[in-house]
Protein backbone atom coordinates (compact mmCIF):
# COMPACT_ATOMS: atom_id res chain seq x y z
CA UNK A 1 0.00 0.00 0.00
CA UNK A 2 3.14 2.44 0.70
CA UNK A 3 4.27 1.76 -3.01
CA UNK A 4 0.89 2.36 -4.32
CA UNK A 5 0.60 5.76 -2.72
CA UNK A 6 3.93 6.78 -3.49
CA UNK A 7 3.50 5.66 -7.65
CA UNK A 8 0.21 7.89 -7.06
CA UNK A 9 1.63 10.86 -5.46
CA UNK A 10 4.76 11.01 -8.29
CA UNK A 11 2.06 10.78 -10.79
CA UNK A 12 0.06 12.83 -9.29
CA UNK A 13 3.05 15.32 -8.94
CA UNK A 14 3.67 15.07 -13.05
CA UNK A 15 0.01 15.58 -13.62
CA UNK A 16 0.05 18.73 -11.84
CA UNK A 17 2.10 20.46 -14.75
CA UNK A 18 0.31 19.17 -17.66
CA UNK A 19 -2.38 21.24 -19.84
CA UNK A 20 -5.60 18.94 -18.45
CA UNK A 21 -5.59 15.58 -17.02
CA UNK A 22 -6.40 13.11 -19.53
CA UNK A 23 -9.07 10.79 -18.99
CA UNK A 24 -8.60 6.63 -17.99
CA UNK A 25 -8.42 5.57 -21.39
CA UNK A 26 -6.38 7.74 -23.06
CA UNK A 27 -2.67 6.64 -23.09
CA UNK A 28 -0.43 8.73 -21.08
CA UNK A 29 3.04 8.61 -19.14
CA UNK A 30 2.78 6.88 -15.83
CA UNK A 31 -0.50 5.62 -16.80
CA UNK A 32 -0.30 1.60 -16.08
CA UNK A 33 1.31 2.22 -12.88
CA UNK A 34 -1.30 4.73 -11.97
CA UNK A 35 -4.35 2.30 -13.11
CA UNK A 36 -2.69 -0.70 -10.90
CA UNK A 37 -2.14 1.67 -8.13
CA UNK A 38 -5.72 2.55 -7.58
CA UNK A 39 -6.89 -0.74 -8.07
CA UNK A 40 -4.58 -1.82 -5.05
CA UNK A 41 -6.02 0.62 -2.84
CA UNK A 42 -9.72 0.55 -4.03
CA UNK A 43 -9.12 -3.51 -3.48
CA UNK A 44 -7.73 -3.10 -0.07
CA UNK A 45 -10.68 -0.80 1.40
CA UNK A 46 -13.37 -3.03 -0.63
CA UNK A 47 -11.72 -6.03 1.36
CA UNK A 48 -12.23 -4.17 4.79
CA UNK A 49 -15.72 -3.09 3.94
CA UNK A 50 -16.32 -6.79 2.69
CA UNK A 51 -14.84 -8.42 5.74
CA UNK A 52 -16.07 -5.86 8.26
CA UNK A 53 -19.83 -6.49 7.08
CA UNK A 54 -19.58 -10.28 7.25
CA UNK A 55 -18.79 -10.09 10.72
CA UNK A 56 -21.20 -11.91 13.52
CA UNK A 57 -21.03 -8.77 15.75
CA UNK A 58 -19.67 -5.13 15.07
CA UNK A 59 -20.59 -4.00 18.50
CA UNK A 60 -16.51 -4.11 19.54
CA UNK A 61 -15.19 -2.19 16.56
CA UNK A 62 -14.94 1.92 17.47
CA UNK A 63 -13.23 3.29 14.36
CA UNK A 64 -14.06 5.59 11.26
CA UNK A 65 -15.19 2.57 9.29
CA UNK A 66 -17.96 1.54 11.87
CA UNK A 67 -19.08 5.20 12.47
CA UNK A 68 -19.83 5.09 8.50
CA UNK A 69 -21.55 1.73 8.50
CA UNK A 70 -23.54 2.82 11.34
CA UNK A 71 -24.34 6.32 10.50
CA UNK A 72 -28.14 6.85 9.97
CA UNK A 73 -29.95 10.14 8.75
CA UNK A 74 -32.41 11.29 11.57
CA UNK A 75 -34.41 13.61 8.64
CA UNK A 76 -37.56 11.57 8.55
CA UNK A 77 -38.12 11.95 5.34
CA UNK A 78 -34.65 11.55 4.07
CA UNK A 79 -33.86 9.82 0.84
CA UNK A 80 -31.66 6.93 2.38
CA UNK A 81 -30.93 6.13 5.60
CA UNK A 82 -28.01 4.99 5.64
CA UNK A 83 -25.10 5.32 3.86
CA UNK A 84 -24.71 3.51 0.30
CA UNK A 85 -21.80 1.27 -0.02
CA UNK A 86 -20.40 3.53 -2.90
CA UNK A 87 -20.96 6.71 -0.14
CA UNK A 88 -18.68 4.47 2.19
CA UNK A 89 -16.22 3.50 0.43
CA UNK A 90 -15.44 7.03 -1.51
CA UNK A 91 -15.60 8.45 2.24
CA UNK A 92 -13.05 5.40 3.25
CA UNK A 93 -10.66 6.78 0.13
CA UNK A 94 -10.88 9.87 0.89
CA UNK A 95 -9.51 9.43 4.29
CA UNK A 96 -6.60 6.96 3.00
CA UNK A 97 -5.63 9.14 0.01
CA UNK A 98 -5.83 12.56 1.85
CA UNK A 99 -4.60 11.78 5.27
CA UNK A 100 -1.85 8.60 4.25
CA UNK A 101 0.92 10.54 3.28
CA UNK A 102 0.54 14.37 4.70
CA UNK A 103 0.44 12.49 7.98
CA UNK A 104 3.14 10.23 7.07
CA UNK A 105 5.59 12.55 5.89
CA UNK A 106 4.89 15.07 9.04
CA UNK A 107 5.64 12.04 11.43
CA UNK A 108 8.80 11.44 9.64
CA UNK A 109 9.91 14.87 9.91
CA UNK A 110 8.92 14.92 13.25
CA UNK A 111 10.87 11.59 14.02
CA UNK A 112 14.11 13.25 12.46
CA UNK A 113 13.76 16.01 14.30
CA UNK A 114 13.17 14.14 17.41
CA UNK A 115 16.51 12.38 17.00
CA UNK A 116 18.57 15.44 16.34
CA UNK A 117 17.36 16.90 19.51
CA UNK A 118 17.55 14.62 22.71
CA UNK A 119 16.63 17.89 24.92
CA UNK A 120 13.72 18.12 23.78
CA UNK A 121 12.55 14.39 23.68
CA UNK A 122 13.60 14.37 27.55
CA UNK A 123 11.32 16.49 28.61
CA UNK A 124 8.34 15.08 26.67
CA UNK A 125 9.49 11.81 28.46
CA UNK A 126 8.75 13.34 31.17
CA UNK A 127 5.62 15.00 30.51
CA UNK A 128 4.29 11.82 29.43
CA UNK A 129 5.42 10.18 32.28
CA UNK A 130 2.36 9.03 34.55
CA UNK A 131 -0.17 8.72 31.46
CA UNK A 132 -0.80 4.79 31.21
CA UNK A 133 -2.24 4.07 28.21
CA UNK A 134 -2.46 0.42 26.08
CA UNK A 135 -4.73 -1.08 28.76
CA UNK A 136 -7.54 -3.54 27.32
CA UNK A 137 -10.07 -1.61 29.51
CA UNK A 138 -11.61 0.15 26.02
CA UNK A 139 -12.95 3.42 28.20
CA UNK A 140 -9.53 3.42 30.36
CA UNK A 141 -7.51 3.67 27.33
CA UNK A 142 -10.16 5.89 25.26
CA UNK A 143 -9.95 8.56 28.01
CA UNK A 144 -5.74 8.06 28.21
CA UNK A 145 -5.83 8.85 24.54
CA UNK A 146 -7.66 11.95 24.95
CA UNK A 147 -4.82 13.00 27.96
CA UNK A 148 -2.09 12.17 25.38
CA UNK A 149 -3.20 14.20 22.61
CA UNK A 150 -3.95 16.71 24.29
CA UNK A 151 -0.65 17.06 26.00
CA UNK A 152 0.86 20.70 25.59
CA UNK A 153 3.98 19.88 24.89
CA UNK A 154 3.54 16.94 22.61
CA UNK A 155 1.28 19.38 20.29
CA UNK A 156 4.37 21.70 20.59
CA UNK A 157 6.52 19.33 19.09
CA UNK A 158 4.66 18.17 16.53
CA UNK A 159 3.37 21.73 15.42
CA UNK A 160 7.31 22.74 15.64
CA UNK A 161 7.93 20.02 13.20
CA UNK A 162 5.17 21.35 10.76
CA UNK A 163 5.97 24.93 10.70
CA UNK A 164 9.60 23.64 9.70
CA UNK A 165 8.32 20.86 7.28
CA UNK A 166 4.91 21.79 6.83
CA UNK A 167 3.46 18.90 4.95
CA UNK A 168 1.69 20.62 2.43
CA UNK A 169 4.39 23.69 1.42
CA UNK A 170 3.45 24.90 -2.01
CA UNK A 171 -0.01 23.44 -3.31
CA UNK A 172 -1.93 26.11 -1.68
CA UNK A 173 -3.73 27.45 -4.73
CA UNK A 174 -6.54 29.83 -5.07
CA UNK A 175 -7.89 32.02 -7.89
CA UNK A 176 -9.24 35.81 -7.36
CA UNK A 177 -12.55 36.34 -7.61
CA UNK A 178 -11.99 39.96 -8.44
CA UNK A 179 -9.15 42.25 -9.25
CA UNK A 180 -7.17 43.11 -6.04
CA UNK A 181 -4.21 44.49 -4.67
CA UNK A 182 -2.22 43.05 -2.30
CA UNK A 183 0.77 45.02 -0.77
CA UNK A 184 0.81 46.94 -3.80
CA UNK A 185 1.32 43.99 -6.03
CA UNK A 186 -2.00 43.72 -8.32
CA UNK A 187 -3.89 40.83 -8.57
CA UNK A 188 -6.38 40.66 -11.68
CA UNK A 189 -9.66 38.56 -11.47
CA UNK A 190 -8.98 35.04 -12.43
CA UNK A 191 -5.58 34.82 -11.57
CA UNK A 192 -3.98 32.38 -10.00
CA UNK A 193 -2.12 32.79 -6.93
CA UNK A 194 -0.11 30.39 -4.90
CA UNK A 195 0.00 30.76 -1.21
CA UNK A 196 3.45 30.09 0.00
CA UNK A 197 3.38 28.09 3.10
CA UNK A 198 6.63 27.45 3.30
CA UNK A 199 7.79 31.25 3.72
CA UNK A 200 5.02 31.75 5.97
CA UNK A 201 6.18 29.77 8.50
CA UNK A 202 9.62 30.23 7.85
CA UNK A 203 9.14 34.02 8.46
CA UNK A 204 11.38 35.75 11.11
CA UNK A 205 9.12 38.49 11.74
CA UNK A 206 6.33 35.89 13.71
CA UNK A 207 9.30 33.19 14.42
CA UNK A 208 12.81 34.39 15.66
CA UNK A 209 15.39 32.35 14.47
CA UNK A 210 12.82 30.21 11.91
CA UNK A 211 15.05 27.37 10.99
CA UNK A 212 16.07 26.42 15.21
CA UNK A 213 13.40 23.64 16.28
CA UNK A 214 12.18 25.86 19.49
CA UNK A 215 8.74 24.00 20.38
CA UNK A 216 8.11 26.79 23.18
CA UNK A 217 6.72 28.60 20.05
CA UNK A 218 3.31 26.69 20.47
CA UNK A 219 3.40 26.31 24.23
CA UNK A 220 -0.21 27.85 25.68
CA UNK A 221 1.86 30.79 27.28
CA UNK A 222 3.74 32.02 23.92
CA UNK A 223 2.49 35.16 22.39
CA UNK A 224 -0.24 34.49 20.47
CA UNK A 225 0.86 34.22 16.19
CA UNK A 226 -1.47 36.31 13.69
CA UNK A 227 -3.91 34.98 11.69
CA UNK A 228 -2.22 33.15 8.61
CA UNK A 229 1.09 32.75 9.73
CA UNK A 230 0.86 29.57 10.35
CA UNK A 231 -1.28 27.03 8.24
CA UNK A 232 -0.24 23.57 8.39
CA UNK A 233 -4.02 23.00 6.98
CA UNK A 234 -4.59 25.53 4.98
CA UNK A 235 -7.29 28.73 5.47
CA UNK A 236 -10.56 29.56 4.59
CA UNK A 237 -13.48 28.13 3.03
CA UNK A 238 -11.04 25.48 1.69
CA UNK A 239 -9.57 24.44 5.02
CA UNK A 240 -8.62 21.02 5.54
CA UNK A 241 -11.35 18.33 6.52
CA UNK A 242 -9.37 16.44 9.26
CA UNK A 243 -6.72 18.32 11.47
CA UNK A 244 -8.46 16.92 14.48
CA UNK A 245 -8.64 13.55 13.11
CA UNK A 246 -4.59 13.80 12.25
CA UNK A 247 -3.48 15.91 14.90
CA UNK A 248 -4.76 13.22 17.74
CA UNK A 249 -3.22 10.59 14.86
CA UNK A 250 0.62 11.97 14.91
CA UNK A 251 0.13 12.42 18.40
CA UNK A 252 -0.91 9.32 19.92
CA UNK A 253 1.80 7.56 17.22
CA UNK A 254 4.69 10.00 18.40
CA UNK A 255 3.92 9.62 22.06
CA UNK A 256 4.13 5.32 21.57
CA UNK A 257 7.11 6.16 19.22
CA UNK A 258 9.08 8.36 21.77
CA UNK A 259 8.08 5.60 24.99
CA UNK A 260 9.33 3.21 23.97
CA UNK A 261 11.99 4.08 21.76
CA UNK A 262 15.23 5.87 21.78
CA UNK A 263 15.61 7.78 18.06
CA UNK A 264 19.17 9.15 17.22
CA UNK A 265 21.06 9.27 13.36
CA UNK A 266 24.37 8.18 12.42
CA UNK A 267 27.68 10.03 13.73
CA UNK A 268 27.88 13.58 11.89
CA UNK A 269 24.27 13.07 9.84
CA UNK A 270 21.75 15.57 9.46
CA UNK A 271 18.62 15.29 8.16
CA UNK A 272 17.98 15.61 4.91
CA UNK A 273 17.30 18.23 2.49
CA UNK A 274 13.49 18.48 1.83
CA UNK A 275 11.81 17.99 -1.23
CA UNK A 276 8.14 18.96 -2.59
CA UNK A 277 6.23 15.60 -3.84
CA UNK A 278 2.85 16.64 -3.25
CA UNK A 279 3.64 16.18 0.45
CA UNK A 280 6.91 17.48 1.63
CA UNK A 281 9.05 14.74 1.90
CA UNK A 282 13.11 14.09 2.37
CA UNK A 283 14.53 14.08 -0.68
CA UNK A 284 17.20 11.37 0.30
CA UNK A 285 16.93 8.79 2.74
CA UNK A 286 16.09 10.01 6.25
CA UNK A 287 18.14 7.04 8.07
CA UNK A 288 17.18 6.72 12.10
CA UNK A 289 17.95 4.44 14.36
CA UNK A 290 15.25 2.99 16.51
CA UNK A 291 16.88 1.38 19.95
CA UNK A 292 13.95 -0.26 22.01
CA UNK A 293 13.91 1.29 25.43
Amino acid sequence: MSAATRTLTRQSMREVYWAFVPPRWMPFPGRRAKLQAIDAINGLISTHIRNRKSEASQASSNDVLAMLLAAKDDAPNAPSATLSAQEIHDNCLLLFGAGFDTTSSALTWWIGLMATHPAAVAQLRDKLRGVNYGESNSQHSTTSNEQIARLPYLNATIKEAMRLYPPSSALFTRVALRDVVIDATPLPKGALAVIPVWHLHHDARWFPDPETFRPERFMPSAVPLPRGAFIPFGAGPHFCLGPHFASIQIALIAATIIQQFELSLETGAVLPEPMVDLALKPKSVMRVRFTRR
